[in-house]
């Protein structure tokens, strides 16, 4: 068994850092069976390579959680990586004291659930929240405070941590991601098309919330031991930030009249009522 596998997600031909950790991997490859970038692919072994429009990354995660034994596991981008560069013995040390390594939250300007809503299609976003409250409605409260009242996230699927910790949270995330492609109609556009590629940004710290998970967080930069720090937010960002952490905390979530229709009329709230009865509502 392998000590520690930190997949690095490419789509294109690019300089992609990998070491006897970092390792790259052709995310996709079975949606463009003829482009060889000469790296290791998702579409060998049990996966979801064909998902990769819709999942992004996420379809390296499914290929990891199937397919790789090894102690630790993480993932990180061809143009994001962590401002650490880690090795055998750093994983060692930083493990020993943290379950898991997340990038540094950003804020994104009002709350995560508002955000989405600008940011994708407010029908998607919606039935995530009707989901997730029907699957885990004893967690209501803590969905609300996260994604209603929640204003920073980690973003970009990046983590790294215990295989079988990951093990666990890639069961919970991708059985929450296929209910939803069962509802969620995809957009023919590229940007709303990644849906589940969002979603898991926020999927994923908030598993670490709920989890009580001891978190060490790295800023991101463009590649390991690179100087420009990613979403670096300014002293003035800091201090707006504040006060919208403050004006979230007020949020209330409503769906609008027509969202309601349009979910009725599409038969949405009964497939979620379907979906979830085969949880027990006290799953985590």
């Amino acid at each position: 068994m392998e000590k520690s596998k930190i997949l690095v997600c490419c789509h294109k031909k690019a300089e992609v850092y990998s070491d006897d950790i970092y390792t790259p991997i052709h995310v996709g490859k079975a949606l463009h069976p003829n482009l060889n970038l000469g790296f290791m692919t998702d579409n060998i072994g049990e996966n979801i390579s064909e998902k990769n429009d819709s999942f992004c990354e996420l379809t390296a995660q499914y290929w990891a959680w199937k397919n790789l034994r090894c102690k630790y596991i993480g993932l990180c981008h061809y143009r994001r990586y962590f401002s650490e560069t880690f090795d055998k013995d750093s994983l060692d040390e930083i493990l020993a004291n943290f379950d898991i390594i997340l990038a540094s939250p950003v804020y994104v300007g009002k709350s995560i659930f508002s955000f989405w809503e600008e940011s994708l299609v407010n029908e998607d976003i919606h039935i995530f929240y009707q989901y997730m409250i029907a699957r885990f409605p004893h967690l209501k409260e803590e969905i609300d405070n996260f994604f209603i009242h929640g204003v920073r996230y980690s973003p970009c699927n990046m983590f790294v941590c215990d295989k079988r910790l990951f093990d666990d949270f890639a069961s919970w995330q991708f059985s929450i991601l296929f209910d939803l492609e069962k509802i969620i109609k995809l957009s023919s556009y590229s940007r709303p098309r990644r849906i589940f590629g969002y979603l898991a940004e926020g999927l994923l710290p908030f598993y670490a919330s709920l989890n009580h998970l001891k978190i060490k967080f790295y800023p991101l930069v463009d590649f390991p031991n690179g100087k420009i720090i990613l979403n670096n937010e300014s002293y003035g960002q800091i201090f707006r930030n504040k006060i919208r952490i403050y004006m979230a905390s007020k949020n209330t979530y409503k769906m609008p009249d027509d969202i309601k229709v349009s979910l009725n009329n599409a038969g949405v709230f009964d497939k979620i009522k379907l979906l979830v009865e085969k949880y027990n509502v006290s799953d985590f």
